[in-house]
C-alpha cells in the first residue's frame, strides 16, 4: 500500500480527485506521482485507503455546505434530465443522466463484488435500481 506521511498530500489529492471529474490517476499525477506508477493499479489501493475515503467524504460534506446541494436533489434533476431526454428521443442523453446517477449513488463501485448482491443493498437502493433498469428498458423498446 502507497505510504503517505503527510496528511497534507491526502487533502491535495482528494481535492485533485474531486476537481478533476473524479479521475483517480490524473490526482495521482497531479500531486506528484509518477505516470508509470498512478497507472499500474496503485490508484485502486490509493483510493481504498481508509484516511483517502475519510477524506473524500469530509470534503464532500463541506461541499454540499457550501452549495446546499445534496445528494437527493442531485438526483431528482438527474431523473428530470433523463425524463427530458427521453420525451425529445435522445436516447444517449437519458443513458447519461442514468450513469450519472448510477456513479452519485457508488453504485459503479460494487459491481463484481458481493457488494453487488441484492442482499447488500437496501431495499431503497434496490428500487432505485429497479426503476433505472425498468428506464433503461423503456429507452431500448422506443428505440427499436
Amino acid at each position: 500500500m502507497p505510504k503517505i506521511t503527510n496528511q497534507g498530500v491526502v487533502e491535495a489529492l482528494v481535492t485533485a480527485y474531486l476537481t478533476n471529474d473524479r479521475n483517480k490517476g490524473e490526482a495521482m499525477r497531479e500531486v506528484g506521482y509518477s505516470e508509470n506508477y498512478s497507472g499500474n493499479g496503485h490508484c485502486t489501493v490509493m483510493f481504498n485507503r481508509d484516511d483517502v475515503k475519510a477524506e473524500i467524504r469530509r470534503q464532500g460534506i463541506e461541499l454540499v455546505k457550501k452549495t446546499g446541494i445534496t445528494k437527493e436533489q442531485f438526483a431528482y434533476d438527474l431523473e428530470q434530465v433523463k425524463d427530458l431526454a427521453i420525451q425529445i428521443n435522445q436516447p444517449s442523453a437519458a443513458v447519461s443522466a442514468i450513469g450519472v446517477n448510477i456513479r452519485l449513488h457508488g453504485w459503479d463501485q460494487v459491481v463484481g463484488t458481493a457488494a453487488d448482491t441484492p442482499d447488500s443493498l437496501s431495499a431503497e437502493e434496490l428500487a432505485e435500481l429497479r426503476k433505472m433498469a425498468a428506464s433503461a428498458t423503456k429507452l431500448k423498446l422506443k428505440q427499436g
